[in-house]
């Protein structure tokens, strides 16, 4: 008689902090803010991320991340037209159910 065995281990986990700085004499984006009247945070991003991944079966990942993150540098301008209207801190989930064959 064979008996399944379920068992839940957290494969990979990742906690990682990034910083981008535009101009390196205007770190929190006064002077730019100044000069052109657009939000200081265009200037610099900082975020935090932490994330896991979950091999269910040699078939089948899952994987979760959140991301905390401060300034609005690397947000797509293209994609955004009311760039105006962009938030100086905000957050992001994911989520991916993989199958791999």
């Amino acid at each position: 008689m064979n008996i399944g065995k379920y068992k839940l281990v957290i494969e990979f986990w990742i906690i990682r902090y990034d910083s981008l700085v535009k101009r390196i004499n205007d770190r929190p984006g006064a002077i730019y803010n100044n000069i052109t009247g657009l939000p200081a945070h265009f200037m610099f991003t900082q975020d935090i991320v932490a994330g896991l991944r979950w091999d269910i079966t040699p078939s089948w990942m899952e994987c979760t991340e959140y991301q905390r993150v401060h300034g609005s540098s690397t947000i797509s301008l293209l994609d955004n037209s009311d760039f105006t209207d962009l938030a100086l801190d905000w957050n992001s989930y994911a989520l991916q159910v993989a199958f791999r064959f």
